[in-house]
Formats: C-alpha cells, structure tokens, sequence
C-alpha cells in the first residue's frame, strides 16, 4: 500500500514510461510539470505548439532530446485534435492540457 509521495515516485520509476500528448505546450508551469515526469521516468512527450518558444523554454530544462519530439502546430484546434488522434490511435497514452482555453480543449 502506497501511503506517502515518495512512495508513489518509487512505484512509477518501476513501470514503462507514458507518452504524454501535451498541447499549447508552450508555458514554464507545463514544461516543468513535462520535465519532472520525464526526471523521475515516468513519462517521455510529444508536445505541440509553436516549435520555437517551446524550443527557447526547454533550454531553461535538462531533458534529454530523446524523451520528447516538438510538433509545430500553432493552431491550437488542430494541435487538439491531432493530439486526441495520437491518444486514439496508441501513439500517445496521455493527453495533457497546457496554455489553452478549456473551451477549445
């Protein structure tokens, strides 16, 4: 039984990491959420959005280039739903919400 956070860290670093679809993945919040995901081997990403702020933004991270590929879609309704046909078709386990309108998303 899990009864603590350090807990729960230990139990995913035993389990195979989890691609995670996250767009609009152009925010510090979300890329440090991305970079702590990928830091403890849960997760590896596909992020979409504008390739060169995300890009300029991971520069502040350590993550390794082969955890993550960049799709450049600036258009956020496309990047949704892209990101939701990864999901369905098993290229993608987790689709993640980041700087977007809950409307769109």
């Amino acid at each position: 039984m899990i009864t603590n956070f350090t807990q729960l860290v230990d139990k995913v670093k035993t389990v195979t990491p989890q691609t995670i679809a996250v767009v609009a993945a152009e925010g510090h919040a979300t890329l440090g959420a991305i970079h702590r995901a990928i830091s403890t081997g849960f997760a590896k990403a596909i992020l979409f959005g504008n390739q060169l702020i995300i890009e300029s933004l991971l520069a502040h991270y350590e993550i390794p280039d082969h955890s993550y590929t960049i799709i450049h879609q600036p258009n956020e309704q496309i990047a949704v739903s892209e990101a939701v046909t990864m999901v369905n078709q098993g290229k993608a386990d987790i689709l993640m919400k980041g700087i977007i309108g809950t409307d769109i998303f």
